[in-house]
Formats: C-alpha cells, sequence, structure tokens
C-alpha cells in the first residue's frame, strides 16, 4: 500500500488511522497477532473504517480504554518496527488491504 493512497495530513505527508491504547495514559499503538499474518499494528485509510475496525476489536478484547487517532504514516511504521510489528492496512470490512510501505526518501 503505498502513500499515494493514504489521507494527507495537514503537512502534506500521508497519514493513517491507527488504535492507541490507553490514550493520555502511556499510549501505545495497538498491535494484533495472528497465524496468518503475524504481529501486526492495524491501520485504516479513513477514520471511519477505523472506527469500525475499533467497534469489531472491542467485541473480542477486554475493555481496555481506546480511541482512533490519524498519525503520520512514516511515524507509525517507524514505532511498530521498533516492536517487531508490521503495518496492515485493514479495509472496512476488517479485511486486509495490503502492507503499509512508504517510498524511501
Amino acid at each position: 500500500m503505498t502513500e499515494n493512497q493514504l489521507e494527507k495530513g495537514p503537512d502534506g505527508q500521508a497519514w493513517v488511522w491507527v488504535i492507541i491504547d490507553r490514550p493520555g495514559q502511556g499510549e501505545q499503538l495497538l498491535a494484533l497477532s495472528d497465524e496468518r499474518e503475524g504481529s501486526f499494528v492495524p491501520a485504516f485509510r479513513t477514520k471511519e473504517d477505523g472506527l469500525i475496525g475499533l467497534g469489531r476489536l472491542s467485541v473480542n478484547l477486554e475493555k481496555q480504554q481506546r480511541e482512533v487517532q490519524a498519525m503520520d504514516a512514516s511515524e507509525v511504521l517507524r514505532l511498530a518496527a521498533r516492536a517487531g510489528d508490521k503495518v496492515l492496512i485493514i479495509d472496512g470490512q476488517g479485511r486486509v488491504a495490503g502492507e503499509l510501505e512508504l517510498p524511501e526518501s
């Protein structure tokens, strides 16, 4: 998934919507894992897709404080890589649309 397919932030950079655990209290990106994809950070192209994803997750995960936030895609990739995770773009139906990859600058 290239940056041309993502929303642009006010700074012109590619942005994605991610789910944040414990916003404002030692917050971190939500990471998930499954047998097929391994460990990954789910990211969404739009806020609406992110809210749908959050709603689906809250049914399956214990009740914790979570919210959807927009972040610079390159920052999401950096943080995920530091934790050993990849970043997958998830569509509004909960399907993997592709892996987030930004071109080298």
